[in-house]
């Protein structure tokens, strides 16, 4: 869950094609100041615009270098949203599991509601990438997009600081209005 946020910004950046100096994600809009010279390159910049600790980032974005190489660049180039998602998928676990400290904070506690909108339009997009690569399909993803973008900021920290047991129980729980298990809301 730490590297979701960042998930999107492939696509994001991906779509907007070189000299671009600003990209929405979801309903929040990131500037970058520089051209990036890599999809990893993109991911920190608008990363650095999230509150992210700097370890986390560092962290994270470690990752991503290992799994993203220039090659692999090249071969997504102008992949869908589907054929990111499930080039990603298998390694998110590992990410996740590498960049986790329990009881240290990923994210900024003191974040902005500016900031957090960022984290929760990544968060949105992250997901809708892993969902359709999952086959999840369109409707119920839709719902499960909403109630995630619904969260409040601490709400989504919550899900994003969560171990691997507590983030398991919380999805089920965003996803159960969408899947006949509540009320969505």
């Amino acid at each position: 869950m730490i590297c979701l946020a960042l998930l999107a910004t492939v696509v994001a950046l991906a779509a907007c094609g070189g000299g671009s100096e600003t990209a929405t994600i979801g309903t929040s809009e990131v500037t970058i100041d520089r051209e990036p010279e890599s999809v990893v390159d993109a991911m920190r910049a608008v990363a650095e615009q999230q509150p992210y600790e700097k370890w986390a980032l560092d962290c994270v974005i470690g990752q991503y270098e290992k799994i993203i190489t220039p090659k692999v660049e090249d071969e997504l180039e102008g992949a869908s949203e589907k054929a990111m998602g499930e080039f990603l998928l298998p390694h998110l676990e590992a990410i996740n599991k590498a960049c986790e400290r329990p009881g240290r904070h990923i994210f900024n506690p003191n974040a902005t509601e500016e900031e957090l909108a960022v984290v929760r339009s990544s968060e949105v997009q992250g997901l809708r990438l892993i969902l359709k690569a999952g086959g999840v399909p369109a409707g119920v993803r839709t719902c499960v997009e909403g109630e995630l973008a619904a969260l409040p900021g601490p709400q989504i920290i919550a899900l994003i600081e969560a171990d691997e047991a507590e983030r398991e129980v919380l999805f089920e729980e965003l996803a159960a209005p969408c899947l006949g298990g509540g009320e969505a809301g």
